[in-house]
């Protein structure tokens, strides 16, 4: 099972912030077939310390990339992710966002899985995500379509 989230790493009043922002299904109101998960999805932004962190990079982590981005692109960051969490967001793990929202009856209503919504708070405050796209992406989007293998540790 595949999984996309955000690691924002910042300084804040001179103290580095850790958060791990995420877009998941709600479980309790979900439907789902062999293939295909659809319902309203969930936003959850976590501080993490950098002992939570490292564990995680050693443990959990597998495939990623990293974006720098200035402190005005986080802050804006943060903020558009925290917004989310006040607004309708359908999920839907196969097809990609954009042909999933404009077979939606509901217009107003974004249409995500965990990658594409990642990938799309990164573009929207400025970063080039121009390498996290695949052909494959018209069928089903899986971070692995686009994510180099993690280099084993040497």
């Amino acid at each position: 099972n595949e999984h996309a989230l955000l690691i924002i790493e910042s300084i804040e009043n001179n103290h580095y912030v850790i958060r791990q922002a995420e877009f998941f299904v709600d479980r309790s109101r979900t439907d789902f077939s062999l293939l295909v998960s659809f319902g309203e999805g969930l936003v959850e932004v976590a501080p993490k310390t950098s002992t939570e962190l490292k564990a995680f990079k050693e443990k959990d982590m597998g495939d990623y990339k990293t974006f720098p981005i200035t402190p005005a692109q986080a802050k804006a960051l943060i903020e558009n992710i925290t917004g989310d969490r006040n607004r309708k967001i359908r999920y839907l793990n196969a097809m990609n966002s954009s042909m999933a929202s404009s077979s939606s009856s509901a217009q107003d209503t974004d249409t995500h899985n965990c990658f594409t919504w990642a990938r799309a708070h990164l573009t929207k405050v400025g970063v080039d995500t121009s390498r996290l796209e695949s052909w494959k992406d018209i069928f089903v989007i899986k971070p692995s379509n686009v994510l180099s293998p993690r280099q084993p540790k040497r």
